[in-house]
């Protein structure tokens, strides 16, 4: 008998076993993960050009004048002459830049967005409803390979705050972590860029009226952030330069990939297309929402939240290609969606988003000096990619709530809801919609005080 083992016992009987398929999976995507950062930072590293970070070196200029109290919003910074578009409450945000340095605060704004990614990402998994046994695993996958997408370069590259807007977004959408009320993440994120607010239209529409109301609260502290640490330039910009589009660059150039883009570069000029955009954007506007709402409803409020990124980005007079970013998690559910259903039409539909937003098609057309405005046949597509990704994403969205939208019946004044269940069988919401088809009563949330906006 072997030394050390009790009588009785064989030792093929303590020899290891095989390891958990969880724990592969988790080792799998930290060295994916590790691998993928490990040559994003390598590239950077062996091209110094590309540290560039335009617009991390506005937001450091913007606070400097700000702590000096300077007129924020009529400096310029870089070669580029790049002026300060965001709110006061932002250059607040950013207040810590000048006592790091330039260098420093490059390496902290990737680091940051880098995490932030991170976040999202993870939010994306848990908020599908994968286990918590496999989450980490596949959201280190997911994060290796989706953090090559050009968007997501783009934003690495500018050094922009597209990926902290989201995680703030995404966040409050997935209502984590729950010790937060609904709507203040969305609150804060458009008191740090406007571009979120249509989140509070969202969460008017699908009937989360309170949460909407908490955002807007946030909202209006932070503008009331901006006008104690800066009084004047605050109200120069809610009265002047917040709806200035011509501050931000060029309507027509083909990093704007928004409607208002795309009318203008067919027209010609922006201020040919301003009618046009207007009406347009009112059209996608009115029906996005509607159909993020309906998939709200019917307990599909993954799908709901991108209808209404989707609808966001289309429908902003500027939308750059680094604003893009939400490209991830469409993937992401698409991803899930492809694994869950073994559907090869959602397979095909994941493999061309990927192929849109990883091959840098957008810039593959002539730009720049009104070359925009020549494009002609696969040009036009090719410039246009992530305008028409958006929109094909939405109509095939809306598919999704005609199918699934709830059907009511008015019976001696009670309201009867029959819901389809979710196609993501594991979420808190299919539960729901289970026990509503069967005529069970739901268990009391554990949340109630949140969970109920």
């Amino acid at each position: 008998m072997p030394i050390g083992l009790a009588p009785g016992r064989m030792a093929h009987e303590l020899a290891p076993g095989p390891v958990p398929r969880r724990l592969w999976l988790f080792w799998l995507g930290l060295s994916a993960l590790a691998a993928s950062l490990t040559a994003y930072w390598l590239s950077v590293w062996s091209r110094p050009r590309y540290f560039s970070m335009i617009d991390t070196r506005v937001y450091l200029a913007g606070a400097r004048v700000l702590l000096r109290g300077g007129r924020l919003y009529a400096m310029r910074a870089t070669g580029a002459h790049l002026q300060f578009t965001y709110p006061p409450a932002a250059a607040v945000l950013f207040s810590w830049m000048p006592a790091v340095g330039l260098w420093w605060t490059k390496v902290a704004s990737v680091a940051f967005s880098q995490c932030a990614f991170i976040g999202c990402v993870w939010l994306m998994v848990r908020w599908l409803g994968v286990p918590r046994r496999t989450c980490w695993g596949i959201t280190g996958l997911a994060t290796a390979g989706l953090l090559w997408l050009e968007p997501v370069q783009a934003t690495l590259h500018f050094g922009q705050v597209n990926l902290l807007v989201m995680l703030l977004v995404l966040a409050d959408l997935a209502r984590r972590p729950r010790w937060i009320p609904p709507g203040v993440l969305i609150g804060a994120a458009t008191g740090l860029k406007l571009v979120p607010a249509i989140f509070i239209v969202y969460l008017l529409v699908a009937g989360r009226g309170r949460a909407a109301g908490t955002a807007i609260a946030v909202f209006a502290g932070s503008v009331a952030i901006g006008f104690l640490a800066t009084p004047g330039q605050s109200a120069a910009y809610w009265t002047r330069f917040a709806f200035d589009t011509g501050r931000v660059g060029s309507i027509s150039h083909v990093s704007n990939q928004s409607l208002y883009g795309l009318i203008a570069r067919l027209s010609g000029s922006p201020g040919a297309a301003h009618s046009g955009w207007l009406a347009a954007a009112l059209a996608v506007g009115i029906f996005g929402l509607w159909v993020a709402a309906v998939l709200h409803r019917a307990g599909h409020v993954v799908s709901g939240g991108l209808a209404c990124a989707c609808t966001g980005l289309l429908v902003s007079p500027v939308s750059w290609n680094h604003h893009w970013v939400w490209a991830a998690p469409v993937a992401i559910a698409l991803g899930h969606h492809t694994w869950q259903t073994r559907n090869r039409w959602t397979g095909l539909a994941l493999v061309a988003w990927l192929a849109i937003f990883v091959s840098r098609i957008i810039w593959q057309v002539p730009r720049s000096f009104g070359r925009e405005h020549h494009w002609h046949s696969w040009q036009l597509i090719a410039g246009n990619a992530y305008i028409l990704a958006g929109l094909i994403a939405l109509v095939a969205l809306a598919g999704v709530a005609y199918r699934t939208s709830p059907k009511i019946s008015q019976a001696g004044g009670n309201r009867t809801w029959k819901v389809e269940p979710p196609t993501n069988t594991t979420s808190p919401a299919a539960a729901r919609a289970r026990r509503r088809a069967s005529g069970r009563p739901n268990p009391a949330p554990r949340f109630s005080r949140f969970d109920a906006n």
